[in-house]
């Protein structure tokens, strides 16, 4: 991050979390442990009132890895230990990120894009769907495989591909056969 301003700070914290605006919005410094390099979400902030309450759902309660990237960022401010340490509303921080994407002359995403941008990186790089739903913190598989069917679709190809590259093995299909065989002779 070449600027180290907070507000980009915060957004290196979406992009890379995965966590609602809400819920960032929410963290302390005792939320963060960094020896074990998480951050632990037990609470949201509601944007309209400032009040901090529960988050969305029991499930949205989490722990979130984060990678040693953020925690060397981190260690560029200091916080107050019982202040959340972001103090931007979404509407002011989806301003600031129109501005870097017009500076980057790139497609402007909201504030909530990037929760989806996160989830989209991690399937495109393979990673279980029932992780990314626990990391997202959504109360069920179902939600995570709804909102992101499209990138589920390229995902079932390449599998589907990689089955029928299995079975097309001759040595493969050659030891089912066998083993059918020998099944059938102790029956």
């Amino acid at each position: 991050m070449e600027n180290h301003s907070l507000s980009n700070f915060l957004l290196l914290t979406c992009i890379l979390s995965g966590a609602r605006f809400g819920e960032i919005s929410a963290l302390v410094m005792s939320d963060i442990d960094q020896n074990a390099r998480t951050i632990s979400i037990t609470k949201s902030k509601e944007q309209k009132t400032d009040k901090i309450k529960s988050t969305k759902n029991e499930t949205s309660n989490r722990v979130i890895s984060m990678p040693i990237v953020w925690f060397q960022q981190l260690k560029k401010y200091s916080f107050d230990s019982d202040k959340e340490l972001f103090p931007y509303t979404d509407q002011s921080m989806n301003r600031h990120l129109k501005v870097l994407c017009n500076k980057l002359d790139t497609k402007s995403v909201t504030i909530h894009g990037l929760r989806h941008t996160h989830a989209s990186l991690l399937l495109a790089n393979g990673v279980s769907m029932q992780y990314i739903s626990k990391r997202l913190g959504h109360a069920n598989l179902m939600i995570t495989e709804k909102v992101y069917s499209h990138l589920l679709e390229s995902k079932r190809k390449e599998d589907d591909t990689k089955a029928m590259s299995i079975f097309k093995c001759g040595k493969f299909v050659a030891n089912v056969a066998k083993n059918n065989t020998e099944l059938s002779r102790k029956k």
